[in-house]
């Protein structure tokens, strides 16, 4: 993502969410950047900023890149893609290049990446999907 201070270049930078769900931001250190929204940060570093250290600081988070979600299983192109907003399930299996004739239609799990123990849920096809998630379509048990 990237947080741009309006008259401070200094703390405009890009920074990466890592795999505890923490960005490392000057003056602030540490902070959650799990499950929250660009506008939910952007509060965030507001405040932190505001009074210590600037008097009205502008603030603007703008997200650079999501991090890929994966298909695996029965599709014909199992592998990483970059995630769009809005993604369904549907969506996802289309750009993996659709389910193979192995495939269940009724068989397909995602898993949440989360931070916590992954678990698999069964989804339909209007399911969305996450950044970071892993969809799953398991073969037919004819």
């Amino acid at each position: 993502m990237r947080v741009d201070v309006f008259g401070e270049p200094d703390l405009s930078l890009e920074a990466t969410v890592d795999p505890t769900g923490r960005i490392g931001y000057p003056l602030l250190g540490s902070i959650e950047a799990h499950r929250k929204t660009a506008r939910d940060l952007q509060n965030t570093i507001t405040q932190g900023l505001a009074g210590s250290y600037l008097v009205n600081p502008d603030v603007r988070i703008t997200v650079v890149q999501y991090r890929a979600f994966y298909v695996t299983g029965q599709v014909h192109r199992a592998g990483a893609y970059p995630y769009i907003a809005g993604l369904t399930v549907e969506k996802a299996l289309a750009l993996a290049g659709g389910m193979t004739n192995l495939a269940s239609t009724r068989r397909i799990y995602l898993m949440h990446e989360d931070g916590t123990i992954n678990q698999r849920v069964r989804v339909g096809l209007d399911a969305p999907v996450m950044p970071g998630d892993t969809l799953l379509v398991e073969e037919s048990l004819f």
